[in-house]
């Protein structure tokens, strides 16, 4: 059957349909701030609307499928990516230790601060309770970090949060979609913990030159990424942890969870989704790093490349800060964390 409309109806039609997009686009709005979904005020300030249009589209963050990240970092690489890009995958919560000696002249802080979506800790990098004078600062720093871990699982279970994820913030969670699908892909209704697998950036040899390097894209940028599984990498190889959010998930090192309830947990390693651990991202620190850690009474590492950039660190090139001992740190770096090909 055909209508035919004289100009009047036609004109009510049109404002009753730019009634109905506006009133549309509110509850998109509201949903999109709405406790069950992403909050998305302040990544509106700082990414692309093609970005949200696509994030809104997917569905945002809905029940069983709020997912939050606790790190404890110290003078990190670019997080104001790190933090875009885990809330454009769906991460709705984070929970930050920053150790940092002067917070008032930190940037990094007034950075967080402006995130309603970071719960932050400033915390003293030389004070770890618990810890005797004569324990090496690794294992201090890892006390500090763990006792971070158990507090934000409590805040974890007073925010409603389903899933807790425990990663640096060198490293970067890749999946197809949103973080909270491709855990709950794998996820059986037995599981409480899993491991991420975790991968490793390799860089081009231009990374040691520091303008171009920051030119080319800063931390998050490589030539290729390392299967730590099957391939050497420079640092840790045994993954990270992912914990469903309940009264009996406990920390378990910097590297685990542990479940303490009464059922079995199914634990089992993520193939949905891993982790891009970018180590040495940026050379300047890198070298500030290492001469840090030779300067304290760590001995050795269980890994070649921090051994031997400790060893340059100690070495009579680096006992001031001089053409040489930058020469001495790039080429362990161009033997450990590059590669030639294009």
């Amino acid at each position: 059957m055909l209508f035919s409309l004289d100009s009047k109806s036609a004109s009510g039609i049109i404002v009753v349909s730019i009634v109905i997009s506006a009133v549309i686009i509110a509850i998109i709005i509201l949903m999109a701030r709405s406790g069950d979904r992403m909050v998305i005020e302040k990544l509106l300030l700082n990414t692309a609307a093609a970005s949200i249009k696509k994030l809104i589209g997917q569905g945002g963050s809905q029940n069983d499928r709020r997912v939050a990240i606790v790190s404890m970092m110290r003078d990190p690489n670019d997080i104001h990516e790190w933090l875009n890009y885990h809330m454009l995958k769906g991460v709705i919560r984070f929970y930050i230790r920053l150790e940092t000696v002067d917070a008032s002249e930190d940037q990094v802080t007034q950075l967080l601060l402006s995130y309603p979506q970071v719960t932050l800790q400033i915390g003293d990098p030389t004070k770890t309770p618990g810890s005797e004078s004569h324990d090496p600062p690794g294992q201090r720093q890892m006390l500090r970090q763990r006792a971070w871990v158990s507090e934000a699982i409590q805040m974890a279970l007073k925010d409603g949060i389903n899933w807790i994820v425990h990663i640096d913030s060198d490293e970067l969670l890749e999946c197809s979609g949103l973080v909270g699908d491709a855990i709950n892909t794998d996820a059986r209704p037995d599981t409480h913990t899993m491991v991420l697998k975790n991968f490793e950036a390799v860089y081009g040899k231009d990374k040691v030159d520091v303008s171009k390097s920051k030119k080319d894209g800063g931390c998050f940028t490589s030539k290729k990424v390392v299967d730590c599984s099957t391939e050497p990498c420079a640092s840790y190889a045994n993954g990270k942890a992912v914990g469903r959010v309940t009264p009996f998930l406990q920390e378990a090192g910097v590297h685990r969870f542990h479940y303490s309830g009464p059922l079995t947990d199914n634990a089992l390693e993520m193939q949905a989704m891993y982790l891009v651990h970018y180590e040495s991202c940026d050379f300047p620190k890198y070298m500030d790093k290492f001469l840090k850690l030779a300067g304290s009474e760590v001995s050795s590492f269980p890994f070649p490349y921090y051994n031997d950039s400790i060893a340059v660190a100690r070495g009579g090139a680096c006992v001031k800060p001089t053409p040489a001992c930058k020469d001495a740190f790039a080429a362990v770096y161009t033997k450990y964390r590059t590669t030639d090909e294009s």
